[in-house]
């Protein structure tokens, strides 16, 4: 069983979720538009985002 959910980081809600029983990308976009339809969003965070970037290209703020 797969768990999908949306949770909004600043008010630590549950703003919308999706079980399935196989790893299709199809409940996820169910769960997307399900979660738009309520609120959209200012800000869009994803953590993983930076995973593909080189490590000696970051520039981190305040760190030499």
């Amino acid at each position: 069983m797969y768990l999908f959910n949306i949770i909004d980081w600043f008010s630590r809600k549950v703003i919308d979720y999706e079980f399935s029983s196989t790893l299709e990308k199809g409940f996820v976009l169910r769960c997307l538009r399900r979660a738009f339809s309520r609120c959209k969003p200012e800000i869009m965070n994803n953590p993983h985002a930076d995973r593909a970037a080189p490590a000696e290209g970051r520039k981190w703020p305040g760190v030499e």
